[in-house]
């Protein structure tokens, strides 16, 4: 046996224990990498039908949302489409969405294809029309693309759950299954099918077996899917080879589930660990070589080990490694000087090459280049909004961009480069594209490019729209073509006019254009003519607004502004100048009789009763009237006269019309003068607060005093609060007049026996402001006094506008722990429903009913039943303007709690206050 062959054996013979080891390390890792696939599988299948479900849950709330944009309200289907094209576009997981009629017919698509088609047969339109506000999907494959989707419809109905539409959204299966596709690991393939077993996507592009648009029916895959929830089981598949399978499923669809199904083959499992045990054995073959050429190197450190050096570059020379070298330290003699000239020549050989490989990049680079400019220019050319045509000096087709075919619907295979002038008209021509004659077409062209300026032209195209010509020559002969399809353009620039000078809601002339009109009027009038302006309220339209809500106002208005046109005469011109008032131009008046009869038929058509959404509603009207050149000869003051004559109509109890009269100016002047008179009164604090003792009607003692608001003006005198608090309210000024009073009030009442409380009346103006509560917190904390000691006074004004906030509003105060009294109990609408909704504190009964109680009247059967309810609530009763002793037994008799009125105290200054309750407590001592 040679030593050479020793050593084989030797090295041989070392490697059985790696060799071993790597043997034990295959069968463990293999097991491991098997167990964590396998388990991972259910998982993912878990987080893809959660990622659908969240695709359809977001899909609902889109519904939701859309079907409360008021674009989708209008009978506008381009405006309708071209919203639902712009949502598309910000929601690219959708293949489409759309609007269904109910009566099955599509009325927008956000495709603005202007398609029509019926879907009364579609299973999703079937179950809108049976369901309420609930969304309906279904599972379904392109008709035309075959491409799977989730049609997800949504029912949109009105307030009274009438169908408006059926909103439609097609989401994208073969998105969304590419989508989830990219966060899955190698070898892992994932089927959405339904409940049929129809394959709706996969995220491998080449199926075991099956694939997008076929079935797993009566197959193994489909009963384990459907037995199953977040299982793993091994199948073997149709070709015979084992996978490992997990399912899951996502939400009820139809009558069935979308199954997730996530599987990799048993094959792909153990492809890692076979790579690692190769990379292993390779290592160790690696190492046994190295070993192995070791032991040689010791063995042979003669000639034959350098030759195998010069050999093996020359090998590796052979098989084109130019970067090959033999290292250092050569032998002496001529091998060193043979290993010296053959390093030499494969570094010369490699020099050339990179040369080479240099020359290749840089054409390689100008080629990519070169490609790169030239897709750029395609692409501009392709997806700029216009239609462009480049003709060359023999009038024959250079270039054409895909917008042109599209515009005029013409075919590709005829309009493309090298397509003659003639022939692309005559192509238009045919397909119905264009007016008028060919040759007379081409020729006007031709004439208008010899000029060698630039035209421009409007024409109408053969459907209606309107296209922009652009011709430009060229140098050297030819011309470009640009067309732009300016219908929107145009269309948009009138409604921008349309709606400057109109009302948005009733189509009528707005207040610019009726100002325009009207100074145009009065330019035109005649010496021996009049012209009348009609300024015209709608009477109580805030309370129709409150409580009917303002869909059924809006109604309203619009039915007022059709009628208002059936009165005017052909010279008449009506608008719209504010939220519920109108005016209207009367021209040619030479008769007093011209107005009042136009404001007959005002009034004839107005107070007709009106169909509002289902709701029947009358109304009425104040007008005023100015008269020119009676009233004025300019605009501004025609409509101020005209404004004061309106309010005088109101103010005389509505439903009436008054002329302008000079005297009506003077009332506008005290108005203002007295709302300035206010301002000043405020800042200088030249208001005053009175109390008025609240009465125990059986043991005669004081139990609280009610807060009441002075005015002593320095030149008028005393100013009744029924004058000045209106002002008040109407300029705002009730905000800091009322919290002024509150915290002066609980101020005062600080100083006052623990047991009297403190009564503040509450505007309903200052009840709308959403602070309110915490003024109320404030001024309690700033004066001292207790919560228990304040009693706040509201009437059913706070209420009647909007309750539910009031509401919310009371609640908090009675959370501060103050007192709530209903004031001028009786006299209102819905007295005793707020009773049921709010547990006042005490009820105040209106003087109007105490004023009569001792006479025969139905007063005291009334105030008895007034304390009744009280006292079946355990609340107080006071009984205001109690002014006889004949009214204080009788309503004792009753059983009524307190009262207040002149018998016992007219309103007093604070100072008077405090020597009342001075008196009370000496008597107090005396008694004791």
């Amino acid at each position: 046996m040679s030593i050479r062959l020793r050593l084989l054996l030797l090295v041989l013979g070392s490697a059985l224990l790696p060799a071993f080891f790597v043997g034990w390390h295959y069968y463990q890792d293999r097991g491991r990498d098997i167990a964590a696939a396998t388990g991972s599988l259910a998982p993912m299948a878990r987080i893809i039908a959660a990622n659908l479900d969240t695709k359809i849950q977001g899909t609902s709330q889109l519904h939701f949302g859309l079907a409360q944009a008021h674009d989708l309200a209008v009978s506008d289907k381009a405006k309708c489409s071209a919203f639902l094209a712009d949502v598309l576009a910000k929601n690219p997981q959708f293949t489409g969405i759309l609007t269904i009629n109910p009566d099955g017919k599509l009325f927008c698509d956000s495709l603005q294809t202007g398609r029509v088609l019926d879907l009364r047969d579609r299973y999703y339109f079937k179950r809108a029309l049976e369901t309420t506000n609930a969304v309906i999907v279904e599972p379904v494959f392109g008709r035309l693309t075959g491409a799977p989707v989730l049609q997800i419809a949504y029912p949109a109905r009105d307030e009274l759950g009438q169908l408006r539409f059926v909103l439609l959204a097609s989401l994208d299966l073969a998105r969304f299954m590419a989508a989830q596709a990219k966060n899955l690991p190698d070898g892992v393939d994932v089927v959405l099918a339904d409940s049929e077993g129809r394959v709706l996507g996969r995220s491998s592009p080449q199926p075991r077996g099956v694939g997008q648009g076929h079935t797993l029916a009566n197959s193994g895959l489909l009963r384990f899917a459907t037995e199953t929830d977040g299982e793993t089981r091994e199948l073997v598949n149709a070709n015979g080879e084992g996978e490992v399978w997990a399912v899951a499923h996502a939400l009820q669809v139809g009558s069935g589930s979308l199954h997730v199904l996530a599987g990799r083959s048993k094959s792909e499992l153990v492809a890692a660990p076979n790579q690692r045990l190769a990379k292993e054995i390779a290592i160790l073959v690696a190492l046994l070589l190295l070993f192995l050429s070791g032991i040689w190197l010791l063995a042979e450190l003669s000639i034959r080990f350098q030759i195998g050096r010069i050999a093996a570059m020359a090998e590796r020379l052979g098989a084109g490694d130019l970067g090959v070298r033999i290292p250092p330290p050569f032998p002496r003699g001529e091998l060193g000087k043979l290993m010296s000239v053959l390093n030499g020549t494969a570094a010369s050989l490699e020099a050339q090459r990179q040369a080479i490989e240099d020359l290749n990049q840089k054409l390689r680079c100008a080629q990519e280049l070169e490609a790169q400019e030239r897709e750029r220019l395609d692409y501009a050319v392709s997806n700029i909004v216009q239609g462009l045509l480049l003709f060359d000096s023999t009038e024959r087709l250079a270039v054409v961009n895909q917008r042109y075919i599209e515009m005029f619907g013409l075919s590709p295979d005829i309009v493309k480069p090298g397509c003659s002038f003639r022939e692309l008209i005559a192509h238009r021509k045919a397909v119905g594209s264009l007016k008028g004659d060919v040759d007379e077409h081409c020729e006007s062209i031709r004439y208008k490019v010899s000029l060698g300026k630039v035209s421009r032209i409007n024409l109408e195209a053969a459907d209606g729209r309107l296209i922009q010509v652009l011709n430009q020559p060229l140098p050297g002969g030819g011309w470009m073509t640009t067309m732009e399809d300016i219908t929107q353009r145009k269309a948009d620039e009138e409604r921008i006019i349309h709606m400057a000078h109109y009302d948005a809601l009733t189509d009528l002339p707005n207040r610019t254009l009726f100002s325009e009109r009207l100074d145009l009027a009065l330019q035109l009038m005649k010496p021996d003519e009049q012209l009348a302006v009609h300024y015209i309220d709608i009477d109580q339209f805030k309370s129709i607004n409150d409580s009917l809500g303002h869909p059924i106002g809006d109604e309203l208005l619009k039915a007022v502004a059709s009628r208002l046109r059936g009165c005017l005469g052909t010279a008449d011109f009506a608008a719209r100048i504010g939220g519920d008032e109108f005016a209207i131009i009367q021209t040619g008046v030479r008769e007093p009789s011209d107005t009042t009869d136009l404001v007959g038929r005002i009034y004839r058509t107005i107070r007709e009763p009106y169909e509002c959404n289902g709701h029947q509603v009358t109304t009425d009207a104040s007008i005023g009237i100015a008269v020119a050149p009676r009233d004025g000869g300019d605009i501004d003051q025609l409509l101020k006269n005209a404004d004061l004559a309106m309010y005088a109509a109101k103010a005389d109890g509505r439903r009436t019309y008054r002329f302008f009269e000079a005297s009506m100016e003077e009332c506008a002047k005290a108005h203002r003068a007295l709302e300035m008179d206010l301002r000043l009164a405020i800042a200088g604090r030249d208001l005053e607060i009175y109390y008025q003792p609240l009465v125990n009607l059986q043991s005669n003692e004081v139990n609280s005093c009610e807060a009441l608001l002075r005015w002593r003006h320095p030149e008028r005198g005393m100013i009744s609060p029924a004058d000045f608090i209106p002002v008040a309210e109407e300029t705002g000024l009730i905000n800091p007049l009322g919290e002024w009073v509150l915290t002066t009030a609980c101020a005062e009442a600080v100083t006052w026996p623990d047991d009297i409380k403190l009564a503040v009346n509450v505007s309903p103006v200052q009840f709308r402001s959403q602070a309110f509560a915490l003024k109320v917190a404030a001024a309690l904390a700033a004066s001292g006094l207790p919560p228990r000691r304040l009693e706040l006074e509201i009437t059913e004004a706070v209420l009647i506008h909007d309750d539910e906030a009031a509401l919310e509003m009371l609640h908090q105060l009675r959370g501060l722990g103050v007192g709530i009294a209903l004031d001028d109990f009786g006299t209102g609408y819905s007295s005793l429903s707020y009773l049921q909704r709010f547990p006042f504190d005490k009820i105040k009964i209106d003087r109007s009913f105490i004023k009569d109680i001792s006479g025969a009247g139905e007063s005291s059967c009334i105030v008895q039943a007034v304390v009744n309810i009280a006292a079946s609530r355990n609340m107080t009763t006071t009984a205001e303007g109690v002014e006889t002793e004949q009214q204080r037994i009788e309503l004792r008799r009753l059983g009524c709690t307190e009262m207040q009125g002149y018998l016992f105290s007219p309103a007093i200054p604070a100072a008077d206050i405090a020597k009342l309750f001075s008196r009370r407590d000496r008597r107090t001592a005396g008694a004791a």
